[in-house]
């Protein structure tokens, strides 16, 4: 099957603050919307800035194909993001998207882990939104406070069961995210595991996996210029050699990752 790119204008229908630091977009996109799969992303060009040259690539949240719109969670990070969380509804932002490789397709009646920090939660956010209700998702959530853990009244609405950890201790238990993980590891097998956040996290996450056997795909993220796989700015190490975590990726098994395989 090609790969299908699309430049869209996408207006900006609605924007919600969490807090100081997320935000959410909700923007009209009629086609990426019917086109986008979950893990995939957007390059987005921030509007009216002579600061940010280069477009951003932010995971989709979720989709609405018969809505047309596509929902983008961001952190307020550097310059870039903290303009985007500024802009005003009614804006049309160009998109170029969808970008990636998806997360893999998972069976009914499958049991999945889900393990994601910070602003690695929209792609895993989105996929449990669009798993077959007869799939068991665990969702291992972790940031450095409650401010960091968004949308859990959504997750539990997707009857998806969530065990939450910050460092900080201020919701769920206190410590990294790894720590439930390993002892759900432990009592309950998944099928497949599911990794997107910071790479010191995905990497324990990684090597938990392949202690135990376990299958496990992580969303990487690595500095893009152009989101098209042209530039070869985003190049990881494979297995295969030298791959783009724009086009082979983001997602990719973590055996796969030979920095993580060999380590």
């Amino acid at each position: 099957m090609p790969i299908v790119r699309l430049c869209e204008d996408a207006l900006v229908l609605h924007k919600h603050h969490y807090n100081a630091q997320y935000y959410k977009l909700t923007l009209r996109a009629p086609r990426i919307a019917r086109l986008a799969r979950p893990g995939q992303f957007v390059h987005l060009r921030v509007p009216h800035s002579d600061a940010c040259f280069l477009r951003r690539p932010l995971s989709l949240a979720n989709t609405n194909p018969q809505a047309g719109t596509v929902d983008i969670i961001a952190k307020v990070l550097g310059q870039g993001t903290r303009q985007l969380a500024d802009v005003d509804t009614g804006v049309a932002l160009d998109l170029l998207g969808p970008l990636g490789k998806a997360w893999p397709v998972l069976q009914a009646g499958q049991s999945v882990a889900m393990v994601g920090g910070g602003v690695g939660f929209p792609p895993l956010f989105f996929y449990a939104q669009q798993l077959h209700p007869a799939c068991r998702v665990t969702f291992y959530y972790g940031g450095r406070s409650a401010d960091d853990i968004l949308e859990e009244a959504d997750l539990a609405r997707c009857s998806v069961r969530v065990a939450i950890a910050t460092e900080d201790g201020s919701k769920g238990v206190r410590g990294r995210v790894t720590l439930p993980f390993e002892q759900g590891l432990l009592q309950d097998r998944p099928d497949v595991v599911l990794t997107c956040g910071p790479t010191a996290m995905m990497r324990a996450v990684a090597e938990l996996c392949q202690a135990r056997q376990v299958t496990c795909y992580a969303s990487l993220e690595e500095r893009m210029g152009c989101g098209l796989g042209v530039c070869i700015g985003c190049v990881v190490r494979t297995s295969r050699g030298f791959e783009r975590v724009c086009t082979e990726g983001p997602v990719f098994n973590v055996q796969d990752v030979w920095e993580w395989a060999h380590a």
